[in-house]
C-alpha cells in the first residue's frame, strides 16, 4: 500500500467496474480503504476489480445494484450493514444517459438518466447516512457538463445539476454558473441543428434563451473567471 490516510475506512463507490468508479476504487485500496464495489451488469470486470484490491492487501465487497431502482439500492445496504455495520464514505459516481442533442431526447432517455443521477443518489444518501458515524462524508462525481458546453451532453449535465452544489456563494442569487451552462448548451444546440427561416426568427428564438444566462459575469465557484474564459480554458488543454 502506498499509504494509510483511509486505514479502515468501508467506502462504497457505485459505478465501480470500470472508468474512473474502478480508479477511485483501486487508489482507495491502495489507500487501506475497504472498498464496496457496486455495478449493474460488468460483473466480470467487477470482479477483476475485485481481485485487484485484494492483491494490494486490502477487502472489497462486491454488490450488484441498479442505482435506478430504490429497492436494489435498499438491499445494497442492506448487505453493507450485515457485512461492516458502518458505512464512512459514499462516492456517488454512477451515471448513464443518451448522449443525442437536447432536441432529439426521449422521454425515456430523460426518466433513467434522472432515475440514476438524481433520484438513486437521493434514495441512496437516505440509506447511507444512518450508517454513517461523525466524520462520514458524501462526494458526487459530475463531469465538465455541468459547468460547460459538451456535445450531447445536455441532459445528463443538467442532471448533475440536482445534486452538485450551485456555484452560486451566499448572498449572490445570480452567481449560478450551471444553469447558465445549461442555457447556453441549449441555444448552441439549436444554432447547429436548426434552420430559420428569417433573422426575426432566429432573433425570437435565440435571444430568448440568452436572456437566461450571461456568459461574461464571473463566478466565484470556477476562480472568479467568467463561463466563456473557462470554456476557452478547458477547450485550449483539451
Amino acid at each position: 500500500m502506498i499509504g494509510h490516510a483511509f486505514d479502515g475506512k468501508v467506502v462504497l463507490i457505485t459505478g465501480a467496474s470500470r472508468g474512473i468508479g474502478r480508479a477511485l476504487a483501486i487508489q482507495l485500496a491502495e489507500r487501506g480503504a475497504k472498498v464496496v464495489i457496486n455495478y449493474r451488469k460488468n460483473q466480470d470486470e467487477a470482479k477483476a476489480v475485485a481481485q485487484k484490491i485484494c492483491e494490494l492487501g486490502s477487502e472489497a465487497l462486491l454488490c450488484q445494484a441498479d442505482m435506478e431502482h430504490e429497492e436494489q439500492i435498499q438491499s445494497m445496504f442492506a448487505e453493507i450493514r450485515r457485512k461492516y455495520g458502518r458505512l464512512d464514505i459514499f462516492v456517488a459516481n454512477a451515471a448513464a444517459t443518451a448522449f443525442k442533442p437536447l432536441m432529439e431526447v426521449k422521454a425515456h432517455h430523460i426518466r433513467r438518466t434522472f432515475a440514476i443521477s438524481v433520484d438513486g443518489f437521493i434514495f441512496a444518501v437516505q440509506q447511507a447516512v444512518p450508517l454513517m458515524k461523525e466524520g462520514g462524508r458524501i462526494v458526487g462525481v459530475s463531469g465538465f457538463d455541468s459547468i460547460r458546453y459538451l456535445q450531447n451532453h445536455g441532459v445528463l449535465g443538467l442532471a448533475s445539476l440536482g445534486i452538485r452544489q450551485s456555484f452560486s456563494a451566499k448572498g449572490c442569487p445570480y452567481d449560478n454558473a450551471p444553469m447558465e451552462s445549461f442555457h447556453a448548451i441549449l441555444k448552441k444546440e439549436l444554432v447547429y441543428q436548426t434552420i430559420f427561416k428569417s433573422y426575426e426568427e432566429a432573433k425570437s428564438q435565440l435571444f430568448h434563451i440568452e436572456g437566461r444566462y450571461n456568459r461574461h459575469r464571473i463566478h466565484s465557484g470556477i476562480g472568479y473567471k467568467t463561463p466563456q474564459q473557462m470554456e476557452d480554458f478547458l477547450s485550449s488543454v483539451a
